[in-house]
């Protein structure tokens, strides 16, 4: 099994789902995380390193925070299970959380 973790920034992930990584990892599957706002270099550095550190692979969509989003720029015909974390009542979260649940 495959879980796809879609975070807003580069801690979220862990910082919501920490736990249940591990555990996946732990017990042999695959788990990718998704940076949306991944478009500076510390951003984009930070979410890497914290993915490499939990053993998972990493990709940064690339925006910058502030950016529009469209439900065309997120689309990434992921494999498996699609995990958003729990929105704050930051825009940038409840934003990306919006799009994939529609």
């Amino acid at each position: 099994m495959t879980f796809n973790i879609i975070e807003p920034h580069a801690d979220d992930a862990f910082l919501s789902l920490g736990g249940h990584i591990d555990s996946w990892i732990k017990k042999g599957y695959m788990v990718n995380i998704v940076t949306v706002f991944s478009g500076t270099r510390k951003r984009a550095v930070d979410a890497e390193m914290y993915a490499k550190k939990m053993k998972c692979s990493w990709r940064g969509l690339g925006f910058i925070e502030g950016e529009p989003l469209s439900e065309e720029a997120l689309l990434l015909n992921l494999e498996g299970e699609v995990i958003v974390p729990l929105s704050l009542t930051h825009n940038e979260h409840l934003l990306v959380r919006e799009l994939y649940e529609s």
